[in-house]
């Protein structure tokens, strides 16, 4: 007899792009007894859905050893809630810190062994941290029941680095992100950044979401530096927004005081102020230097905007069902650098990718949330077979 599926999801990173992810993911499961244990800053909580919400945790304005304590109390209340209401289906979104989110699942595993669990690996490893994590992460892979993972490139990585089974491993992609925001305060911000950042007649190149070195911000600026057709160009602009992280600083006020055109807004944007700058972008720059999958790539599909992506991780994906814009290899400047001047002088691409409304089409129907809500059901029910 098949066994009625009774899923608790885990994410303690669920808001903003996050927040939405598991949002449609869970409207699109297609099942009655489903509770997110999430953030406390979860944009959808007071929306009808198909799923409960519980807020549990809230560390995120702490102090580093209070996150820590706040994290651990999170995970002992949902413990709790797995001994009492008995799940067969955990699935894990995120960790936050994973010595400790290791030692939870083993738990979870040794107290109630009809627990299935699933992890979605959105990236192999943390971002940034190098192999720091890797012997944690490696005790990880091998506890959970079930990977979902977004890419063939993360389906290889963990395969080979960690030795896991390719059978315990589905590669499910990740939906359109479609933020959470107010139609009005996200009309009035677009009013105010065109007006701020002097965008009118422009062709505005993109660099959005966090600011950081693993993101190729450092090879961006470089070019851009260097380029006269680009630094000194009064027709286009290159507009840097978002949050702040490591990257190299005074490459970017050096870059932004002998450019015409560079205009930058760093710090943690509103979801409002993110798709103002989306809808004033023309062009969207991914430079990433590693990369499993991109909520600004997945944006950029959901509004229709070309990209220039380095064909690394989940970037390449999309440009196998259609050429929405221009790759290069990874860390090539002088190909990065000839494909910015040869749309700067002629802006003509452009139209022609954001016209293709078949081609924008049929790429939101591939990345469609009722798809993935459907796959990411039969891994549930193949673990409960």
């Amino acid at each position: 007899m098949k066994k009625r599926l009774h899923l608790f999801m885990i994410d303690p990173q669920s808001s903003g792009t996050m927040g939405s992810y598991d949002y449609n993911l869970l409207n699109n499961i297609g099942l009655s007894n489903i509770t997110l244990y999430g953030n406390a800053e979860f944009e959808f909580k007071y929306e009808k859905t198909e799923f409960k919400y519980k807020s549990v945790f809230n560390y995120k304005k702490k102090i580093l050893p209070l996150k820590i304590v706040s994290y651990i109390f999170s995970l002992i209340k949902i413990f709790i809630e797995i001994i009492i209401k008995k799940p067969n289906i955990v699935h894990y979104q995120w960790f936050r810190v994973p010595g400790i989110d290791f030692l939870f699942i083993w738990l979870i595993k040794k107290m109630k062994k009809n627990i299935r669990l699933v992890f979605t690996a959105h990236n192999v490893l943390p971002h940034d941290s190098g192999m720091k994590f890797y012997k944690n992460y490696k005790r990880i892979y091998h506890e959970v029941d079930a990977i979902i993972v977004h890419t063939k490139d993360t389906f290889n990585d963990i395969k080979e680095m960690f030795n896991i089974d390719s059978n315990k491993i589905n590669i499910i992609p990740h939906g359109i992100s479609q933020l959470k925001i107010n139609q009005s305060l996200y009309y009035e911000k677009v009013k105010v950044l065109r007006k701020e950042h002097s965008l009118d007649n422009k062709l505005v190149f993109g660099f959005l979401g966090n600011v950081s070195k693993y993101k190729g911000i450092d090879l961006l600026l470089e070019i851009w530096k260097e380029s006269n057709l680009l630094n000194k160009n009064e027709k286009i602009k290159l507009l840097i927004a978002g949050k702040p992280a490591i990257f190299n600083k005074s490459l970017l006020d050096n870059t932004s005081n002998t450019s015409l055109n560079v205009c930058t807004d760093l710090r943690e944007l509103s979801n409002e102020e993110f798709q103002a700058y989306l809808s004033l972008t023309d062009v969207l720059i991914l430079p990433y230097i590693s990369i499993s999958q991109s909520g600004v790539l997945l944006s950029a599909i959901y509004e229709g905007k070309p990209v220039i992506a380095t064909k690394v991780g989940g970037l390449k994906d999309p440009f196998r069902y259609h050429n929405m814009g221009w790759q290069f290899e990874i860390n090539n400047n002088e190909q990065l650098k000839g494909i910015i001047e040869a749309i700067a002088q002629q802006p003509s691409l452009v139209l022609e990718k954001k016209d293709d409304e078949s081609m924008w089409n049929d790429l939101r129907r591939i990345y469609s949330w009722e798809d993935i809500g459907m796959e990411t059901s039969k891994v549930y029910n193949k673990l409960l077979e």
